[in-house]
Order: C-alpha cells, then sequence, then structure tokens
C-alpha cells in the first residue's frame, strides 16, 4: 500500500498543474504541497514505522466499517422511495 501510495503521489506530483487545470472546478492550488493519505481498516506496525522515515507528507486514516440491522437492497432508502411512488402513481391510473 505505501509503495503504491508513493507512485501516485510522484505522478500528481509531477502533474499537478494539468491535475489542476483538468479539474478546474474543484478549485486546486498547484502552488500547495501534495500531500499523501492512506486509508484502510488498519495498519501494520512497520507501514507506520517506515512511514516516519519518508520525507513526503503521509498521513494514516483508519476506520471501522459498520454493519446495519437489514441494509439488503430490498430495504434502502431509495427502493423505499421508488415502491412508493410506483404505488402512488398506481392508485392515480386507478381513479
Amino acid at each position: 500500500m505505501l509503495l503504491q501510495g508513493l507512485d501516485y503521489y510522484d505522478y500528481v506530483s509531477s502533474h499537478v498543474k494539468a491535475i489542476a487545470r483538468l479539474y478546474g472546478k474543484f478549485s486546486i492550488d498547484p502552488t500547495q504541497s501534495v500531500r499523501l493519505f492512506l486509508i484502510a481498516p488498519s495498519f501494520s506496525q512497520s507501514l507506520i514505522t517506515r512511514c516516519k522515515w519518508i520525507d513526503v507528507p503521509i498521513t494514516l486514516f483508519t476506520y471501522k466499517c459498520i454493519k446495519l440491522e437489514d441494509c439488503s437492497p430490498e430495504n434502502s432508502r431509495r427502493t423505499q422511495a421508488a415502491k412508493l411512488l410506483n404505488s402512488q402513481e398506481s392508485d392515480h391510473e386507478k381513479a
């Protein structure tokens, strides 16, 4: 993960002006230094130790997944809203 992140960091650092032009609506400031963010559920101690010795601004973020009681597609808000809308349209057609 660290090596892949460094590859991306190198690419963005080398092309920051082009990326800023390409994504102009995001107001990227090419004069700001590029930073590397690594995001994972956890990091090995060896990765954390290696990050100390690399002269690149690296930030490590961890996250936790939360399993909801019933997150099946049939019970998603979008599906429920579509069912309600379809039900209302059917009621209007019957009237």
